[in-house]
């Protein structure tokens, strides 16, 4: 069987001894012509980066067959014998008697040199060619074999193998982008996306106006506002027998004691009205542990993580008791009475003879929270608490991947009158610059609270005048 390869065959397969022929023939002697166009075509292609490493083999086989008389003969491996051979150059003459072939294509040229083979030699030699325009082509002039798909080399040249390598690379880097994960806990429990966790409070009942006004009766009752400032019957004999006189205070004094008095009053109202509402937010904090970590392929550019819940808001303090004592208002102790004062009747010596109460200022709870400082240690992170639309907005210019976790510590204050169905809706969403899309994430924390009478507490507060 006499086969003349197209130049495909020798860019696109593999080397002829080493492709299965029993798939196109049963003869045992294969006879592989190559033309002269197809010698040309391979030159063409030996300066090309893509074609280098495919024609160098081929150029070693015809420098093989140009040393051994232009032909060269292989026993394959089933035991079938071929010969290669380069076919003499016809002239253009000769190949423009053909009709029907443009012979400045050199597709056309390699089939007008198997035409004239044919004649010449009396044979019916094949073409063999990877091209559908060649083969269709070339069914009007002789006879073609299409090369089967196995014998297509697979192997890629060294200049494919880095282009590939740099597309894939281009390609990675394209698609790449951080991966935000972001997890907490609540009270040492961590809270999952999606999930419902509940939690339990204990808080006091409200007081009703009436049981106000009975606490207001109590305490006045137990301290009444001093009218007037005397000595005793027996006191004033005996201080008369030690050579002294009793002066009452001043107007002055008397006035000034009556403000505050009064002012106590005031305040005392105000702390009971109050009372149950400030020990409850006392209460009503839940401590917040934030780790965030970016397992992605690239660093989150302008990232930001936005927590937001309608039920309270964040905050930030080194001392969580000394806040819930800020935030609670404190029973004040009853204003001293003025001191009257005795004076010697044989000399201007004064002597302080009534004793009275102590009195503090008053320490009403400051509702602007302290402002949390933005420190370098926290690799750059800051934080933007709003506490009035309850937002916690953490921010950073370049959030690095493949680092350890970044960790932070806050607090949440739950506000009762806004706490409804004694549930938390808390959400938080992922931003960065080249994150494909932004990441929300909603979760539900359940509230148990378990609501006991405030007076017993409130009646030993008021008894031993102390800070709740």
């Amino acid at each position: 069987m006499i086969f003349f390869a197209d130049t495909n065959f020798f860019l696109e397969c593999k080397l002829p001894q080493n492709l299965n022929w029993q798939d196109i023939t049963n003869d045992k002697e294969i006879y592989l012509y190559i033309c002269y166009p197809v010698i040309q075509e391979i030159d063409k292609h030996k300066n090309n980066p893509q074609k280098r490493r495919k024609t160098q083999k081929t150029q070693a086989l015809l420098t093989d067959l140009l040393k051994n008389n232009k032909q060269k003969e292989f026993v394959l491996k089933n035991g079938m014998q071929m010969i290669i051979k380069i076919e003499d150059r016809y002239c253009s003459n000769e190949l423009r008697t053909i009709e029907g072939l443009e012979l400045e294509f050199k597709d056309d040229e390699i089939i007008g040199n198997i035409v004239i083979f044919n004649k010449q030699h009396n044979e019916n030699a094949i073409l063999l060619t990877h091209d559908y325009g060649m083969q269709l082509k070339a069914e009007s002039f002789c006879n073609v074999q299409f090369i089967p798909d196995d014998w297509l080399s697979l192997e890629k040249d060294e200049v494919e193998k880095e282009n590939e390598k740099l597309k894939q690379q281009l390609k990675e880097f394209q698609e790449r982008e951080p991966k935000i994960e972001c997890a907490f806990m609540v009270n040492d429990t961590r809270i999952q996306n999606e999930s419902k966790e509940h939690f339990e409070f204990t808080l006091y009942e409200h007081l009703s106006e009436s049981q106000i006004a009975n606490y207001m009766n109590e305490i006045q009752h137990h301290s009444p506002k001093i009218l007037s400032i005397e000595p005793s019957v027996l006191e004033k004999r005996i201080q008369a027998s030690a050579g002294l006189k009793y002066y009452p205070p001043s107007q002055k004094e008397m006035d000034e004691y009556n403000k505050k008095y009064d002012e106590w009053i005031k305040h005392q109202e105000l702390v009971l009205k109050d009372f149950t509402k400030n020990h409850n937010e006392s209460q009503l904090i839940l401590p917040i542990h934030i780790e965030l970590e970016n397992k992605g392929t690239s660093p989150a550019e302008n990232f930001e993580i936005s927590f937001l819940s309608k039920t309270g808001f964040f905050f930030e303090t080194d001392d969580l008791n000394k806040y819930k004592k800020n935030i609670t208002k404190c029973f004040w102790h009853v204003p001293e009475t003025p001191k009257g004062t005795f004076k010697s009747l044989f000399s201007m010596d004064m002597y302080n003879t009534i004793e009275g109460y102590s009195f503090f200022p008053p320490t009403f709870r400051n509702r602007s929270l302290p402002e949390i400082s933005q420190k370098e240690e926290r690799n750059k992170f800051d934080f933007y608490p709003f506490f009035e639309s309850g937002k916690l907005i953490i921010q950073c210019n370049e959030m690095q991947h493949q680092k350890e976790k970044f960790i932070f510590d806050c607090y949440f204050q739950i506000e009762e009158d806004k706490l409804k169905n004694e549930k938390i809706d808390f959400s938080y969403s992922i931003y960065s610059k080249n994150l494909s899309t932004t990441i929300n994430r909603t979760n539900t924390i359940n509230i148990d609270i378990n609501r006991i009478s405030a007076i017993s507490l409130i009646e030993q507060k008021v008894k031993e005048r102390d800070c709740l």
